[in-house]
């Protein structure tokens, strides 16, 4: 769980980074935001409605590059502002402590006006200082079983440019704490919130956003293929690998859009936890194929990668016969990625997905 952090936070810091290589014209701006944040946790399963009974207050402070068309993705995206952020929150409830997280976001604007910007935000990260479940000390936090969790965040936003230098704004925002079921109990956090943001840009040059033409598409049709493994702990307490073969076919829609359709093939470690530990239990019984349909979005280097899949044996391992996933992936070369994603089952997560890919 340490590396999530520093995987995101490269993605992001090294797309960032790429937006000032051109000229200074054309360079990112650099550009710091604090928000505030209240809302209540949302009771997702029976045991949790005593963890929400109260409101929850937090704060993000953020620093990023607001990009202002050094690529043309960034043009395409309506010039986005990316970064790395500190989250420290307040739930009044001692079984749940004081999370903190580290994140990289991406702030992708649905409408910019001359003053006014409508966006999405996307955040990824690491959360800890829980107070966790303990049997004895603290049986009552069934949501979350480790001190170390993953944090998702997801937010709609609008801000208004007060000076050249200040933006004000607010928004909506849902968060999610999870470990991704490495370690029990797991039932997740769930947040809904409205905000109150601040922008500061401190650079004495004037934001200006450019333009440039289209570069044409060489490659529609891509192949990709990508190996990836988890933990996940069950109820029993005992802890397996999971690993995950990817292959799906993409088409590029534009410049920032792909769909693909795609094949997965799962190993379920936890499988043998229902056969007896004397005896092996055949490979069949342990995997399971589905097909899914994905979109990436792309900035640069660094995708956004959601998918929707559907298993086609095995179904009555899953309490659902479809998944989730969701997750990002960046390309340190043209052809090979690095993955981090979430697998989920009717949005409870399995297993945390640490994979590599090449794309043909």
């Amino acid at each position: 769980m340490r590396s999530i952090i520093a995987c995101i936070s490269v993605c992001f810091a090294l797309c960032a980074g790429s937006a000032s290589a051109q000229t200074d014209s054309c360079r990112a701006v650099p550009k710091i935001e604090l928000v505030g944040v209240a809302g209540r946790i949302q009771a997702h399963h029976e045991e949790m409605k005593p963890m929400c009974d109260k409101p929850f207050f937090a704060g993000e402070l953020r620093f990023g590059a607001q990009t202002t068309g050094n690529n043309y993705w960034q043009q395409k995206l309506k010039y986005p502002f990316m970064g790395v952020g500190f989250y420290a929150s307040e739930f009044q409830k001692k079984e749940i402590g004081h999370p903190l997280a580290v994140f990289g976001f991406m702030e992708i604007p649905a409408y910019r006006g001359s003053k006014s910007v409508i966006s999405t935000s996307w955040s990824l990260g690491l959360s800890f200082h829980f107070n966790e479940f303990d049997s004895v000390a603290n049986p009552d936090n069934l949501a979350i079983g480790s001190d170390l969790n993953a944090f998702v965040g997801f937010s709609a936003r609008y801000k208004y440019q007060l000076t050249e230098r200040w933006e004000l704004g607010g928004g909506l925002s849902f968060h999610h704490f999870s470990n991704g079921g490495m370690k029990m109990p797991n039932w997740g956090m769930n947040m809904l919130s409205v905000n109150i943001i601040a922008s500061y840009l401190p650079s004495k040059r004037k934001l200006e956003f450019h333009k440039l033409a289209a570069p044409e598409i060489t490659k529609r049709y891509e192949f990709n293929v990508m190996c990836a493994t988890g933990i996940c702990e069950t109820k029993n307490k005992g802890r397996f690998y999971n690993t995950t073969l990817s292959m799906a076919l993409s088409r590029r829609m534009s410049y920032t859009r792909t769909l693909g359709l795609g094949l997965d093939v799962f190993y379920n470690g936890y499988v043998k936890e229902k056969y007896p530990k004397d005896k092996p239990v055949p490979l069949k019984y342990l995997t399971t194929p589905a097909v899914f349909a994905n979109s990436d979005l792309i900035a640069g280097r660094l995708r956004i990668n959601v998918g929707l899949g559907f298993y086609v044996a095995h179904v009555d391992e899953y309490s659902l016969p479809f998944y989730e996933r969701a997750g990002v992936r960046f390309y340190p070369q043209k052809n090979i990625f690095a993955n981090v994603s979430i697998k989920a089952n009717g949005g409870r997560a399995e297993f945390i997905e640490w994979g590599i890919g090449v794309t043909l």
